[in-house]
């Protein structure tokens, strides 16, 4: 008999985690910012810089990371140094990795036996 991974499906609080993360990680600039991160601290004028985007835009950024949990930030002197949270970015992993490790079960019986139906425009 094979043994199967089952996928525990994603509901109430879990998926109220889940999804913000996820739509987090779904804008390539954030992706950027979080794969700079990763690497070093650095303030908003020095993301700017580099990706050469304005302030304001790195901010609403870093907004967005921040409050999904990716990042956390420590003053030093007038700005703020942010660094990515490893806890988060582990977290989301796991949950992807769960997905794709799962096995897939065979043809559902609620399926037909094969007959199609043409699709509704």
């Amino acid at each position: 008999m094979i043994e199967r991974k089952v996928v525990t499906p994603i509901r109430g609080e879990r998926m109220e985690e889940l999804v913000p993360m996820l739509k987090a990680l779904a804008d390539d600039t954030r992706w950027k910012i979080l794969q700079m991160l990763s690497q070093r601290t650095f303030c908003v004028r020095a993301l700017a810089k580099r990706l050469a985007l304005t302030e304001a835009a790195i901010s609403q950024h870093l907004k967005v990371l921040r409050e999904a949990g990716f990042l956390e930030g420590e003053r030093c002197g007038h700005y703020v140094h942010y660094r990515v949270r490893s806890e988060a970015l582990k977290k989301i992993s796991l949950e992807i990795g769960g997905i794709a490790s799962a096995q897939r079960e065979p043809k559902s019986d609620d399926c037909d036996s094969g007959k199609r139906e043409p699709a509704e425009d």
